[in-house]
């Protein structure tokens, strides 16, 4: 295995087998804790740092490749959306529904919540949620769920015309060729000059009538 050379530029470190990526950024992360790693992944010379397709977490990693950058370092690492074809596995946000909520219920979840994405009258506010996890054990009567996250079109052009990553990794499994190919479809559409795209499959076993894996693998293939 190639050592890293950490200020090599990306496109250069991956293309000598040296490239360093850093993953982070799915829920269950306090923002500021996020936001210090990335600073520490930045120092450190990673070449991409990977993350969640969340406003408010790509916020926190920014801020922190910014701080790194006035330290002096060298040159900015790529920022990489994880998208998923299907729900994601490492994504989520809180649910409830506040009509169940007994009137007396001190409420703690809203107090806890370092996003203020929780209002007694409407539940959880989904465009303030990042998913870290705190209301769900707080809840007296555990009537907080969470919730995977699949982002439709004209969310994903959203998110990816306002955040404009480097890079995206596509996590897709055996059996979603269709939905692979309609993810695809947004990227394009969404105009960005991305430097890198990637693509990352489960090899578990495919199931009735389901194409074997390495067939899978040829069919993105196609689709890419």
């Amino acid at each position: 295995m190639a050592s890293a050379e950490p200020w090599l530029d990306p496109k250069e470190a991956l293309a000598n087998g040296c490239w360093v990526k850093w993953i982070g950024g799915a829920s269950n992360h306090d923002l500021q804790g996020l936001e210090d790693q990335a600073a520490l992944a930045a120092m450190a010379g990673a070449h991409c740092l990977d993350v969640a397709a969340d406003f408010g977490v790509v916020a926190a990693v920014k801020r922190g490749i910014d701080w790194a950058l006035n330290q002096g370092v060298p040159r900015r690492p790529w920022l990489m959306l994880s998208l998923n074809d299907g729900a994601d596995p490492h994504f989520r946000k809180a649910v409830f529904d506040p009509q169940l909520c007994p009137s007396d219920c001190p409420k703690p979840c809203i107090p806890v919540c370092p996003a203020r994405a929780i209002d007694a009258a409407c539940g959880v506010i989904a465009e303030r949620c990042y998913g870290c996890g705190r209301c769900l054990s707080i809840c007296p009567l555990d009537l907080i769920q969470e919730q995977a996250i699949k982002l439709d079109s004209a969310q994903l052009l959203q998110l990816l015309q306002e955040l404009k990553p480097d890079a995206i990794e596509v996590h897709t499994a055996v059996g979603r060729g269709e939905a692979f190919a309609q993810l695809l479809a947004g990227l394009k559409a969404s105009g960005l000059p991305l430097k890198l795209l990637a693509v990352s499959c489960h090899a578990g076993f495919a199931g009735a009538g389901q194409l074997p894996y390495a067939a899978y693998l040829w069919q993105l293939h196609g689709h890419l």
